[in-house]
């Protein structure tokens, strides 16, 4: 995940559906895409710390669970992002 692209692509959708409103919500929105941006890219290094971490487990049953709960793990938190993101645009 790219923050500094993904935040640009937030701004610009915002900006499109804002239009005439956008300088009035414009250094709020900046500000609230920029932390949901920098928890993606968190949950995208968790996720990868994890999986890392699983990989380390010699026992093939343990590796799988474990990685099956670093899915689960980021999956929610995406959800968790997408409900802000929800919140941040409605």
């Amino acid at each position: 995940m790219n923050f500094d692209d993904t935040l640009k692509q937030m701004l610009e959708a915002a900006a499109a559906a804002a239009k005439v409103h956008w300088n009035d919500f414009r250094s709020y929105a900046e500000q609230e895409f920029k932390r949901l941006a920098e928890a993606g890219a968190q949950v995208e290094a968790d996720y990868a710390a994890d999986a890392a971490a699983a990989q380390l487990q010699q026992n093939a049953t343990k590796r799988d669970k474990l990685m099956q709960k670093a899915r689960l793990r980021a999956e929610l938190a995406f959800d968790n992002l997408r409900l802000a993101a929800d919140g941040v645009l409605t």
